[in-house]
Protein backbone atom coordinates (compact mmCIF):
# COMPACT_ATOMS: atom_id res chain seq x y z
CA UNK A 1 0.00 0.00 0.00
CA UNK A 2 1.11 3.54 -0.98
CA UNK A 3 0.24 6.07 2.19
CA UNK A 4 -0.61 9.15 0.77
CA UNK A 5 3.35 10.70 2.51
CA UNK A 6 4.77 7.78 -0.09
CA UNK A 7 2.46 8.50 -2.95
CA UNK A 8 3.35 12.67 -1.96
CA UNK A 9 6.96 11.47 -1.60
CA UNK A 10 6.64 9.96 -4.99
CA UNK A 11 4.50 13.20 -6.24
CA UNK A 12 7.46 15.23 -3.70
CA UNK A 13 10.34 14.16 -5.66
CA UNK A 14 8.46 14.67 -9.02
CA UNK A 15 8.35 18.56 -7.89
CA UNK A 16 11.22 18.64 -9.35
CA UNK A 17 9.59 17.52 -12.25
CA UNK A 18 6.30 19.80 -11.69
CA UNK A 19 8.65 22.92 -12.14
CA UNK A 20 11.15 20.75 -14.10
CA UNK A 21 8.59 20.81 -17.28
CA UNK A 22 10.87 24.68 -17.72
CA UNK A 23 13.46 22.71 -18.10
CA UNK A 24 11.72 21.52 -21.30
CA UNK A 25 10.48 25.17 -22.17
CA UNK A 26 14.07 27.09 -21.49
CA UNK A 27 15.70 24.49 -23.84
CA UNK A 28 13.28 25.94 -26.91
CA UNK A 29 13.11 29.70 -25.88
CA UNK A 30 17.09 29.63 -25.21
CA UNK A 31 17.93 27.80 -28.76
CA UNK A 32 15.41 27.39 -30.44
CA UNK A 33 13.63 23.81 -31.45
CA UNK A 34 16.22 20.95 -31.59
CA UNK A 35 17.43 20.69 -35.20
CA UNK A 36 16.38 17.53 -37.12
CA UNK A 37 18.20 14.20 -36.36
CA UNK A 38 17.23 10.71 -36.15
CA UNK A 39 15.06 9.95 -33.20
CA UNK A 40 16.72 7.19 -30.79
CA UNK A 41 14.43 5.62 -28.43
CA UNK A 42 14.57 6.19 -24.86
CA UNK A 43 16.51 3.69 -23.13
CA UNK A 44 14.92 1.88 -20.19
CA UNK A 45 16.41 2.81 -16.61
CA UNK A 46 19.42 1.38 -15.56
CA UNK A 47 17.64 -0.48 -12.71
CA UNK A 48 14.09 -0.59 -13.74
CA UNK A 49 11.55 -1.89 -10.67
CA UNK A 50 9.75 -5.13 -12.74
CA UNK A 51 7.11 -6.97 -11.12
CA UNK A 52 7.28 -10.65 -10.16
CA UNK A 53 5.06 -13.21 -12.12
CA UNK A 54 4.11 -16.32 -9.52
CA UNK A 55 2.35 -18.84 -9.86
CA UNK A 56 -1.16 -18.61 -8.42
CA UNK A 57 -2.05 -21.94 -6.14
CA UNK A 58 -4.90 -23.95 -7.29
CA UNK A 59 -7.71 -23.66 -5.28
CA UNK A 60 -7.71 -27.22 -4.16
CA UNK A 61 -4.32 -26.61 -2.91
CA UNK A 62 -4.95 -23.62 -0.89
CA UNK A 63 -7.92 -25.43 1.42
CA UNK A 64 -6.69 -28.62 1.18
CA UNK A 65 -8.29 -32.18 1.38
CA UNK A 66 -9.75 -31.90 5.09
CA UNK A 67 -10.00 -27.60 5.07
CA UNK A 68 -13.20 -26.87 7.20
CA UNK A 69 -16.30 -25.52 4.78
CA UNK A 70 -15.50 -21.88 5.44
CA UNK A 71 -11.67 -22.44 4.14
CA UNK A 72 -13.20 -24.32 1.31
CA UNK A 73 -15.52 -21.36 0.36
CA UNK A 74 -12.71 -18.27 1.04
CA UNK A 75 -10.70 -20.47 -1.80
CA UNK A 76 -13.24 -20.35 -4.46
CA UNK A 77 -11.80 -18.72 -7.30
CA UNK A 78 -12.12 -14.95 -7.19
CA UNK A 79 -12.78 -12.73 -10.29
CA UNK A 80 -9.70 -11.18 -10.97
CA UNK A 81 -10.86 -7.52 -11.79
CA UNK A 82 -13.43 -7.22 -8.22
CA UNK A 83 -10.50 -9.06 -6.09
CA UNK A 84 -8.24 -6.40 -7.78
CA UNK A 85 -11.07 -3.68 -7.21
CA UNK A 86 -12.07 -4.88 -3.27
CA UNK A 87 -7.51 -4.69 -2.91
CA UNK A 88 -7.60 -0.83 -4.12
CA UNK A 89 -10.65 0.63 -1.85
CA UNK A 90 -9.40 -1.00 1.77
CA UNK A 91 -5.89 -0.62 1.20
CA UNK A 92 -6.98 3.16 0.62
CA UNK A 93 -4.65 3.12 -2.67
CA UNK A 94 -7.58 3.65 -5.04
CA UNK A 95 -8.19 7.15 -3.48
CA UNK A 96 -4.54 8.27 -3.37
CA UNK A 97 -4.00 7.26 -7.26
CA UNK A 98 -7.23 9.64 -7.52
CA UNK A 99 -5.35 12.56 -5.63
CA UNK A 100 -1.95 12.20 -7.26
CA UNK A 101 -3.28 14.69 -10.51
CA UNK A 102 -4.46 17.07 -8.29
CA UNK A 103 -0.78 17.20 -6.09
CA UNK A 104 1.05 17.60 -9.46
CA UNK A 105 -1.24 20.44 -10.87
CA UNK A 106 -0.97 22.37 -7.20
CA UNK A 107 2.55 21.83 -7.60
CA UNK A 108 2.02 23.00 -11.34
CA UNK A 109 0.30 25.70 -10.40
CA UNK A 110 2.42 27.08 -7.78
CA UNK A 111 5.52 26.70 -10.30
CA UNK A 112 4.32 29.18 -12.72
CA UNK A 113 2.63 31.28 -9.95
CA UNK A 114 6.55 31.88 -8.67
CA UNK A 115 7.73 32.37 -11.95
CA UNK A 116 4.91 35.26 -13.21
CA UNK A 117 3.41 33.27 -16.13
CA UNK A 118 0.67 35.30 -17.68
CA UNK A 119 -2.59 33.89 -16.88
CA UNK A 120 -3.20 32.72 -20.41
CA UNK A 121 -0.08 30.39 -20.28
CA UNK A 122 -0.54 29.29 -16.83
CA UNK A 123 -3.98 27.72 -17.99
CA UNK A 124 -2.33 26.32 -21.02
CA UNK A 125 0.07 24.44 -19.19
CA UNK A 126 -2.07 23.30 -16.45
CA UNK A 127 -4.20 22.08 -19.30
CA UNK A 128 -1.12 20.03 -20.91
CA UNK A 129 -0.77 18.74 -17.29
CA UNK A 130 -4.33 17.74 -17.15
CA UNK A 131 -4.12 15.91 -19.92
CA UNK A 132 -0.81 14.02 -19.46
CA UNK A 133 -1.42 12.67 -15.63
CA UNK A 134 -4.64 11.48 -15.37
CA UNK A 135 -6.54 9.23 -12.66
CA UNK A 136 -7.39 6.69 -15.48
CA UNK A 137 -4.27 6.26 -16.63
CA UNK A 138 -2.70 5.66 -13.23
CA UNK A 139 -5.92 3.39 -12.35
CA UNK A 140 -5.36 1.55 -15.10
CA UNK A 141 -1.70 0.99 -15.21
CA UNK A 142 -2.10 -0.42 -11.83
CA UNK A 143 -4.79 -2.44 -12.56
CA UNK A 144 -3.19 -3.98 -15.59
CA UNK A 145 -0.32 -4.77 -13.70
CA UNK A 146 -2.01 -6.48 -10.88
CA UNK A 147 -3.70 -9.09 -13.36
CA UNK A 148 -1.04 -9.23 -15.39
CA UNK A 149 0.93 -10.79 -12.34
CA UNK A 150 -2.63 -11.98 -10.57
CA UNK A 151 -2.12 -14.00 -7.27
CA UNK A 152 -5.46 -14.74 -5.98
CA UNK A 153 -3.82 -16.38 -2.75
CA UNK A 154 -1.93 -12.94 -1.95
CA UNK A 155 -4.45 -10.71 -2.99
CA UNK A 156 -7.01 -12.56 -0.76
CA UNK A 157 -4.55 -12.46 2.67
CA UNK A 158 -3.77 -8.83 1.73
CA UNK A 159 -7.16 -8.09 1.76
CA UNK A 160 -7.73 -9.73 5.37
CA UNK A 161 -4.22 -8.44 7.02
CA UNK A 162 -5.82 -4.30 5.39
CA UNK A 163 -8.86 -4.91 7.00
CA UNK A 164 -8.03 -4.98 10.72
CA UNK A 165 -8.71 -2.41 12.90
CA UNK A 166 -4.76 -1.43 13.27
CA UNK A 167 -4.65 -1.13 9.68
CA UNK A 168 -7.78 0.75 8.61
CA UNK A 169 -6.83 3.50 11.81
CA UNK A 170 -3.49 3.41 9.61
CA UNK A 171 -5.11 4.26 6.51
CA UNK A 172 -7.25 6.51 7.92
CA UNK A 173 -4.46 8.67 9.22
CA UNK A 174 -3.14 8.40 5.39
CA UNK A 175 -5.94 9.82 3.78
CA UNK A 176 -6.42 12.62 5.89
CA UNK A 177 -5.44 16.28 4.25
CA UNK A 178 -3.68 18.10 6.74
CA UNK A 179 -3.68 21.91 5.89
CA UNK A 180 -0.32 23.16 4.94
CA UNK A 181 -0.66 25.44 8.37
CA UNK A 182 -0.99 22.11 10.26
CA UNK A 183 2.13 20.80 8.67
CA UNK A 184 4.24 24.15 8.97
CA UNK A 185 3.25 24.09 12.66
CA UNK A 186 4.44 20.71 13.52
CA UNK A 187 7.84 20.43 11.15
CA UNK A 188 8.85 23.99 13.70
CA UNK A 189 7.88 22.19 16.30
CA UNK A 190 10.47 19.44 15.86
CA UNK A 191 13.19 21.54 16.88
CA UNK A 192 12.25 21.79 20.56
CA UNK A 193 10.44 18.18 20.67
CA UNK A 194 12.46 15.93 18.36
CA UNK A 195 11.23 12.47 17.07
CA UNK A 196 12.31 9.89 19.66
CA UNK A 197 15.30 7.75 18.91
CA UNK A 198 12.71 4.46 18.87
CA UNK A 199 9.90 6.35 17.20
CA UNK A 200 12.42 7.28 14.40
CA UNK A 201 13.87 3.84 14.18
CA UNK A 202 10.43 2.57 13.61
CA UNK A 203 9.85 5.38 10.51
CA UNK A 204 12.89 4.23 8.94
CA UNK A 205 12.04 0.26 9.06
CA UNK A 206 8.43 1.30 8.00
CA UNK A 207 10.05 3.32 5.16
CA UNK A 208 12.75 0.74 4.08
CA UNK A 209 9.85 -1.97 4.25
CA UNK A 210 7.81 0.05 2.12
CA UNK A 211 10.06 1.23 -0.34
CA UNK A 212 8.51 4.69 -0.27
CA UNK A 213 11.86 6.85 -0.37
CA UNK A 214 13.10 3.91 -3.42
CA UNK A 215 9.87 4.21 -5.39
CA UNK A 216 10.47 8.37 -4.55
CA UNK A 217 13.63 8.07 -5.90
CA UNK A 218 12.62 6.15 -9.15
CA UNK A 219 9.60 8.29 -10.07
CA UNK A 220 11.53 11.38 -10.18
CA UNK A 221 14.39 10.48 -11.90
CA UNK A 222 12.94 8.17 -14.51
CA UNK A 223 10.00 11.17 -14.98
CA UNK A 224 12.62 13.68 -15.20
CA UNK A 225 14.32 11.97 -17.69
CA UNK A 226 11.13 11.34 -20.01
CA UNK A 227 9.96 15.04 -19.65
CA UNK A 228 13.59 16.38 -20.45
CA UNK A 229 13.72 14.02 -23.79
CA UNK A 230 10.52 14.27 -24.81
CA UNK A 231 10.87 18.07 -24.39
CA UNK A 232 14.43 17.67 -26.64
CA UNK A 233 12.06 15.68 -28.89
CA UNK A 234 14.53 12.72 -29.07
CA UNK A 235 17.80 14.66 -30.39
CA UNK A 236 20.72 11.97 -30.06
CA UNK A 237 23.25 14.95 -28.60
CA UNK A 238 20.51 16.61 -25.74
CA UNK A 239 19.78 12.67 -24.83
CA UNK A 240 23.08 12.72 -24.22
CA UNK A 241 23.57 15.60 -22.54
CA UNK A 242 20.80 14.78 -20.26
CA UNK A 243 22.07 11.35 -19.58
CA UNK A 244 25.35 12.35 -18.34
CA UNK A 245 24.08 15.16 -15.84
CA UNK A 246 21.72 12.49 -14.37
CA UNK A 247 24.92 10.01 -14.09
CA UNK A 248 25.56 9.11 -10.40
CA UNK A 249 22.49 11.36 -9.04
CA UNK A 250 20.09 8.28 -7.74
CA UNK A 251 22.59 8.27 -4.39
CA UNK A 252 22.04 11.96 -3.84
CA UNK A 253 17.88 11.82 -4.25
CA UNK A 254 17.89 8.85 -2.23
CA UNK A 255 19.19 10.36 1.00
CA UNK A 256 17.26 13.34 0.35
CA UNK A 257 13.75 11.90 -0.08
CA UNK A 258 14.86 9.64 2.65
CA UNK A 259 16.17 12.75 4.73
CA UNK A 260 12.78 14.59 4.25
CA UNK A 261 10.39 11.38 4.79
CA UNK A 262 10.83 11.47 8.31
CA UNK A 263 9.65 14.07 9.11
CA UNK A 264 6.08 13.78 6.92
CA UNK A 265 5.77 10.19 8.11
CA UNK A 266 6.05 11.36 11.95
CA UNK A 267 3.10 13.99 11.40
CA UNK A 268 1.16 11.55 9.09
CA UNK A 269 1.54 9.12 12.28
CA UNK A 270 1.68 10.88 15.22
CA UNK A 271 -1.33 9.93 16.96
CA UNK A 272 -0.48 5.79 16.49
CA UNK A 273 1.10 4.39 19.31
CA UNK A 274 4.77 2.08 18.40
CA UNK A 275 3.14 -1.06 18.81
CA UNK A 276 0.40 -0.10 16.26
CA UNK A 277 3.31 1.11 13.97
CA UNK A 278 4.94 -2.50 14.58
CA UNK A 279 2.27 -4.12 13.63
CA UNK A 280 1.37 -1.98 10.46
CA UNK A 281 5.38 -2.44 9.24
CA UNK A 282 4.40 -6.29 9.79
CA UNK A 283 2.04 -6.01 6.68
CA UNK A 284 4.51 -4.68 4.36
CA UNK A 285 7.24 -6.81 5.85
CA UNK A 286 4.66 -10.03 4.73
CA UNK A 287 4.83 -11.87 1.43
CA UNK A 288 1.52 -10.22 0.10
CA UNK A 289 2.66 -6.71 1.32
CA UNK A 290 6.41 -7.08 -0.99
CA UNK A 291 4.24 -8.48 -3.71
CA UNK A 292 1.62 -5.70 -3.55
CA UNK A 293 4.24 -3.10 -3.46
CA UNK A 294 6.08 -4.34 -6.11
CA UNK A 295 3.56 -4.63 -8.50
CA UNK A 296 2.07 -1.25 -7.68
CA UNK A 297 5.59 0.37 -7.47
CA UNK A 298 7.08 -0.80 -11.06
CA UNK A 299 2.91 0.34 -12.42
CA UNK A 300 3.26 3.97 -10.82
CA UNK A 301 7.13 4.25 -12.29
CA UNK A 302 5.83 3.20 -15.90
CA UNK A 303 2.98 5.41 -16.25
CA UNK A 304 4.89 8.58 -14.42
CA UNK A 305 7.12 7.86 -17.67
CA UNK A 306 4.83 7.87 -20.16
CA UNK A 307 2.89 10.78 -19.13
CA UNK A 308 6.13 12.65 -18.58
CA UNK A 309 7.34 12.05 -21.63
CA UNK A 310 3.83 13.26 -23.24
CA UNK A 311 3.85 16.26 -20.98
CA UNK A 312 7.37 17.08 -21.88
CA UNK A 313 6.89 17.11 -25.59
CA UNK A 314 3.82 18.97 -25.39
CA UNK A 315 5.27 21.89 -23.29
CA UNK A 316 8.30 21.88 -26.48
CA UNK A 317 5.51 22.11 -28.91
CA UNK A 318 3.62 25.36 -26.71
CA UNK A 319 7.40 26.62 -26.67
CA UNK A 320 7.71 26.19 -30.05
CA UNK A 321 4.04 27.95 -30.92
CA UNK A 322 4.60 30.62 -28.54
CA UNK A 323 7.94 30.98 -30.43
CA UNK A 324 6.25 31.63 -33.89
CA UNK A 325 3.80 34.36 -32.11
CA UNK A 326 6.57 37.18 -30.49
CA UNK A 327 7.94 36.32 -33.78
CA UNK A 328 5.09 37.32 -35.88
CA UNK A 329 4.31 40.02 -33.02
CA UNK A 330 7.65 41.38 -33.91
CA UNK A 331 7.66 41.66 -37.26
CA UNK A 332 4.53 43.37 -37.13
CA UNK A 333 5.96 46.02 -34.47
CA UNK A 334 9.18 46.72 -37.05
CA UNK A 335 7.57 46.05 -40.66
CA UNK A 336 10.26 43.80 -41.51
CA UNK A 337 12.89 41.25 -39.83
CA UNK A 338 16.28 42.09 -38.83
CA UNK A 339 18.63 39.39 -40.33
CA UNK A 340 21.05 40.31 -37.86
CA UNK A 341 20.96 43.47 -36.32
CA UNK A 342 19.11 45.05 -33.38
CA UNK A 343 15.77 43.15 -32.88
CA UNK A 344 16.12 40.66 -30.79
CA UNK A 345 14.68 37.15 -31.63
CA UNK A 346 11.45 35.30 -30.37
CA UNK A 347 13.39 32.86 -28.00
CA UNK A 348 15.88 35.95 -26.45
CA UNK A 349 12.54 37.66 -25.86
CA UNK A 350 11.36 34.77 -24.18
CA UNK A 351 14.36 33.88 -22.85
CA UNK A 352 14.26 37.03 -20.74
CA UNK A 353 10.49 37.28 -19.29
CA UNK A 354 11.23 33.29 -18.31
CA UNK A 355 14.92 33.51 -16.67
CA UNK A 356 16.67 30.35 -17.60
CA UNK A 357 17.91 27.84 -15.14
CA UNK A 358 18.62 24.16 -15.81
CA UNK A 359 16.95 22.55 -12.35
CA UNK A 360 18.88 19.71 -12.32
CA UNK A 361 21.60 21.28 -10.77
CA UNK A 362 18.68 21.27 -7.99
CA UNK A 363 19.97 18.12 -7.69
CA UNK A 364 22.55 18.58 -6.15
CA UNK A 365 21.05 20.58 -2.89
CA UNK A 366 21.99 19.25 0.15
CA UNK A 367 18.19 18.25 1.66
CA UNK A 368 15.09 17.10 -0.45
CA UNK A 369 13.07 20.20 0.80
CA UNK A 370 15.98 22.42 -0.65
CA UNK A 371 15.72 20.14 -4.10
CA UNK A 372 11.87 20.75 -4.05
CA UNK A 373 11.77 24.66 -3.20
CA UNK A 374 14.58 25.28 -5.75
CA UNK A 375 12.42 23.40 -8.33
CA UNK A 376 8.97 24.58 -7.59
CA UNK A 377 10.43 28.66 -7.52
CA UNK A 378 12.68 27.98 -10.44
CA UNK A 379 15.87 28.95 -8.89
Amino acid sequence: MASPNKLVLAVGGVAILAAAGWYGWQRFVESGPAPAATVVPTPKPKRPVSAPKPTAPSAQAQAGPAAPAAAAQASMPADPDQLIGEALIVTGLGQQLDRVPEQLAAGMQQGVANRQVPPALAREIGRISAESFTAQGFHRRVREALKANYDEKRLRALVSDASTPVVKKMTRFELAEPSQTELAAYFSSLASNPIPAERQALLERLDEASNASGLGTEIALTSLRAMAVGAAGGNPNAVAEIDRAMEGQRSVVLANIRQSSLPLMAFTYRDATDAELTEYIKLYESDQGKWFMHIVSAALVEEFKSASGQFGEKIAALAKSQQARTASATEAESGSAPAGGGQRTAAQRLSRTYPSKDLRSCLDLATAVEVIKCAEQGR
